[in-house]
């Protein structure tokens, strides 16, 4: 593991001009062949990557910048968003689109798209598997079981980016990578436990 965030550290040098290892849930995704770090944090901000397995013999990764993106939670999380790991457990409603997003305490969700206007979307259907939650950075992690609804859903993050869930009581706040630098923002309220 630290020779894999040496390796990061010194792409993500190159990309920034300096770079700070430290503890981090990284892990290699052995279909993708990819090392996930989730969350590294380089001074005060945070960053999701990857790093692509390019030389299995040699153990070479190359930083796939499509993949690094500043995910620095914003200011209150763990003081009044993100309070604690249940705040994400119930039943959500995307405000003004039919269908609802369910997390169950087991780490387990179920997601049921209604139908829509955007094109990759407009069938809907439901979305089944289980989800890991970082309180800290908001990132998402899943692992689809049953996948009904298409390009829809958690289950297709644009670039690979995890989603980050921001909850504050009643509300939940989605944010998906959109293109390099933008960020698109879902807003959610809580319609049952």
């Amino acid at each position: 593991m630290k020779k894999y965030l040496a390796i990061f550290a010194v792409a993500l040098s190159l990309v920034t001009g300096y770079a700070m290892g430290g503890p981090t849930d990284a892990y290699f995704n052995s279909v993708t062949g990819r090392i996930v770090i989730p969350q590294l944090k380089v001074g005060n901000t945070t960053y999701y990557a990857t790093l692509r397995l390019t030389d299995p013999a040699a153990l070479t990764f190359v930083a796939d910048l499509e993949t690094l993106t500043e995910i620095t939670a914003p200011a209150g999380v763990g003081t009044t968003i993100n309070t604690t790991g249940s705040a994400i457990v119930g039943t959500w409603t995307e405000n003004g689109v039919p269908g609802s997003l369910r997390f169950l305490s087991d780490g387990t969700y179920v997601q049921i798209q209604g139908p829509g206007l955007d094109t990759h979307c407009s069938a809907g259907g439901q979305e089944t598997g289980s989800y890991t939650w970082s309180t800290e950075t908001g990132i998402l992690l899943v692992t689809v079981a049953t996948d009904g609804n298409g390009q829809c859903g958690l289950s297709h993050p644009r670039n690979g980016v995890p989603l980050r869930v921001y909850v504050s009581g009643t509300t939940m706040q989605i944010l998906e990578q959109d293109g390099k630098f933008g960020v698109q923002q879902f807003n959610f309220s809580r319609t049952g436990n």
